[in-house]
C-alpha cells in the first residue's frame, strides 16, 4: 500500500541501518551484523518511552533520500504538527488500574523450575505516562518501560527483577480524511535485569535533531545527561534512571514467563515470537482484547563479521545489497524480521564460515502487521476477533510475515549459522506453529470434521532433515513443533490433511445359529374327532386324528 514506506519512516530513524563511510583504504573496509528485534544495538528501541510524532514530505529537493522526515509532536499540535502529516504514535502500555481498563498490562507471573508460581507485582516509580490520550481520536495514554519483581531464589542467580515492555504502533492517514488512530504493530518484550546503582545522575531524554554529514532532520533517542558505565561482558544496558542501571541478565534455566495485556481490539491477529513451547489464549470484546502468552525463553544465534573488503566479500555484497563503489568502508546492520533478512544474510554466511559470533537470549513477541498476509491467509487471519495465530523460532532470521500457502503446505522460511560461535556445536533449530482451529479449517476449507497434520523441514537443497516433530490438537489450538534440526536456511513446511468420510454400506444378513433369533415355525390346523365303542365314547384332537383300535369314527 502506499503509506507502507511511511509508516516505517519514523521506525528506520531509531537505528542505524546502512552507513556507507570514505575509507583510508582503497578497497576500504567491511562489517555485517545481524540484530533481534527490539535489542537493536543501542536499545533504543526497547527503552524508548512513548512518543507522538508526525512523518511529511520534505520539500523538493535534489535528494530523492530526503523525502520524508519526522518530528516529536506532545500533543500531536505545533508548526511541523499539522493535519497534512501521517500522525504516528509508539505507546508503552502502563499497569490496569482497575478492571474497566483498556490498553494496559494486566500481570506478570513466573513458573519456576520447581513447578511452583510466582505471582510478580510491579515496582514503584517506574510506571509513570509519558503521553497524553487522545479519547476522542481513538488513541490512548502511554508509559514507559516496566520494572517488575523477581522471587529472592533467583537474586542469587544474577536476576533483580524483570523490565517488560509491551508496545504499540498507531498511525492515521487524514489526507484520505481519516483522522482515528489505527493499531499497525504491537511487540512484547520481558527481560531479566541486574540492578547497579551509578554514581552519575541519569536523565534520559528523547529529542530530534540534525544529521550534520546530511543536515536532515530526524529523530534521535539518546541520554542527554549521563549514561551507563559498560560491564564486563558487555551486558546490554536496558534501562536507566535516576541513579540506576539496569543490565540484561540470563533468564534461570526452566523458568517460564507468563505475561497478560489488554490491547485493542483492532490489533494485528498474528504474531511471530521468540518462545520456546508457546502457549497463548486470548478473549475479545467490542473494545478490548485480553491476550495472555507463556512459553520459555530461546537462544539465537547471532552473526558479526566484519574486516577488508576483498573479491569474496564484495561478491556477498552485491548480491545481498547492490553494487559497492571502491574507497567506501559499509557498516550494515540486518533486522532478524527484516523483509530481506534472509537474502541479506545468506552471502555473508558463506564469507563467516556459517559460524556465528554469539548469542543472544529473548522472551519477545512481534505482530504481524496485515499488509503483509497474503492469499487465503488475509481473510481466515482478519476475520477472527482473537489471536489467530503465532510462529516462534529461534533462527538468527525469518520470514518477516505469516507462513505461506505453497502447494498446499505452510511454508516458514529461517536462516541461521550453522556452527555455534565455538565453531564445532551445531546450532539447533526450534518452531512452532500455533494456530487457532477455526483459522485452520478456514485456511484449507476443512469442515469441523477431524484433521491430521504433519510439520517437516527441508534443506535448500530439496532433501528433507532430520527433526523431532510433535503434533496436538488441544482446547481449540493446533499446535505443530520441530526440534533438533540444524541450519542453514531450511524450509518449515506444515501440512494440513482432512479425510474424506465414507459411507459405511449395511451388513447383508446372515443366519443365526441362536434359536431364540430362528424364524417362528408355521402354525399347523389341529382337528378334533369323537370315537365310539357301544356305549364308550372318546374324543381325539391332532392334526390328523385317528380313532383307537375298536373304536370308530362317530358321523
Amino acid at each position: 500500500m502506499k503509506f507502507s514506506k511511511f509508516l516505517i519512516a519514523l521506525t528506520v530513524s531509531f537505528a542505524l541501518i546502512c552507513s556507507p563511510m570514505s575509507a583510508e583504504a582503497d578497497d576500504g573496509t567491511w562489517s555485517v551484523s545481524t540484530w533481534e528485534y527490539p535489542f537493536n544495538p543501542n536499545m533504543a528501541l526497547l527503552n524508548t518511552p512513548s512518543i507522538l510524532a508526525t512523518s511529511k514530505m520534505a520539500q523538493p529537493s535534489s535528494d530523492p533520500t530526503d523525502s520524508i522526515r519526522s518530528y516529536l509532536c506532545s500533543d500531536m499540535k505545533g508548526p511541523n504538527c499539522t493535519s497534512d502529516a501521517i500522525e504516528q504514535a509508539s505507546l508503552l502500555m502502563p499497569l490496569c488500574a482497575d478492571a474497566q481498563s483498556r490498553f494496559c498490562v494486566k500481570s506478570f507471573s513466573l513458573t519456576l523450575a520447581d513447578g511452583s508460581k510466582y505471582t510478580s507485582h510491579l515496582l514503584s516509580g517506574f510506571n509513570q505516562p509519558e503521553s497524553q490520550a487522545l479519547p476522542e481520536r481513538g488513541l490512548p495514554a502511554g508509559s514507559t518501560g516496566q520494572l517488575w519483581s523477581a522471587p529472592e531464589s533467583l537474586k542469587d542467580q544474577g536476576v533483580d527483577g524483570f523490565y517488560i515492555a509491551v508496545r504499540e504502533e498507531f498511525f492515521t492517514l487524514p489526507t484520505l480524511g481519516d483522522n482515528k488512530f489505527k493499531s499497525w504493530h504491537t511487540t512484547a518484550v520481558v527481560a531479566p535485569y541486574r540492578e547497579i546503582v551509578s554514581s552519575s545522575a541519569l536523565t534520559p531524554q528523547f529529542q530530534t535533531g540534525r544529521d550534520n554529514s546530511t543536515g536532515k532532520l530526524h529523530i534521535f533517542f539518546y541520554p542527554a545527561a549521563g549514561y551507563c558505565a559498560a560491564l564486563p561482558g558487555n551486558p546490554l544496558n536496558i534501562w536507566q534512571a535516576e541513579h540506576r542501571c539496569g543490565y540484561m541478565s540470563s533468564f534461570p534455566d526452566g523458568v517460564r514467563p507468563e505475561l497478560s495485556f489488554r490491547d485493542l481490539p483492532n490489533s494485528s491477529n498474528w504474531f511471530n515470537a521468540r518462545l520456546d513451547d508457546p502457549q497463548i489464549t486470548s478473549a475479545s470484546s467490542s473494545d478490548y482484547r485480553d491476550v495472555t502468552v507463556s512459553g520459555l525463553p530461546v537462544t539465537i544465534p547471532t552473526v558479526s563479521y566484519g574486516g577488508n573488503l576483498d573479491e569474496e566479500v564484495k561478491t556477498a555484497f552485491s548480491t545481498a545489497f547492490g553494487p559497492l563503489f571502491d574507497g567506501t568502508s559499509y557498516n550494515w546492520l540486518i533486522p532478524s524480521n527484516h523483509a530481506l533478512a534472509l537474502k541479506q544474510l545468506s552471502p555473508f554466511l558463506k564469507v563467516g564460515k556459517d559460524t556465528a559470533t554469539s548469542s543472544l537470549q529473548a522472551w519477545s513477541l512481534s505482530s504481524v502487521s496485515p499488509n503483509t498476509i497474503v492469499g487465503p491467509l488475509y481473510r481466515c487471519v482478519t476475520s477472527t476477533s482473537g489471536v489467530a495465530g503465532i510462529v516462534s523460532m529461534n533462527s538468527t532470521v525469518y520470514d518477516a510475515g505469516t507462513p505461506a500457502l505453497e502447494d498446499g503446505s505452510l511454508n516458514f522460511h529461517v536462516a541461521a549459522p550453522h556452527y555455534a560461535a565455538d565453531g564445532t556445536t551445531p546450532n539447533e533449530g526450534s518452531y512452532t506453529l500455533l494456530m487457532n482451529d477455526d483459522v485452520a479449517r478456514c485456511i484449507y476449507g476443512f469442515s469441523k470434521g477431524p484433521v491430521q497434520a504433519k510439520v517437516s523441514v527441508w534443506a535448500s537443497d530439496g532433501t528433507e532433515k532430520t527433526a523431532t516433530t510433535i503434533v496436538s490438537d488441544k482446547d481449540g489450538w493446533l499446535k505443530l513443533t520441530a526440534r533438533g534440526f540444524t541450519y542453514s536456511s531450511p524450509t518449515i513446511k506444515a501440512t494440513l490433511t482432512q479425510p474424506t468420510p465414507t459411507a459405511t454400506p449395511s451388513p447383508a444378513p446372515t443366519q443365526s445359529s441362536n434359536a431364540a433369533d430362528a424364524a417362528p415355525p408355521v402354525t399347523q390346523k389341529l382337528m378334533r374327532i369323537t370315537c365310539t365303542k357301544g356305549k364308550l365314547t372318546k374324543k381325539v384332537t391332532a392334526v390328523s386324528p385317528k380313532c383307537p383300535a375298536g373304536y370308530k369314527k362317530k358321523a
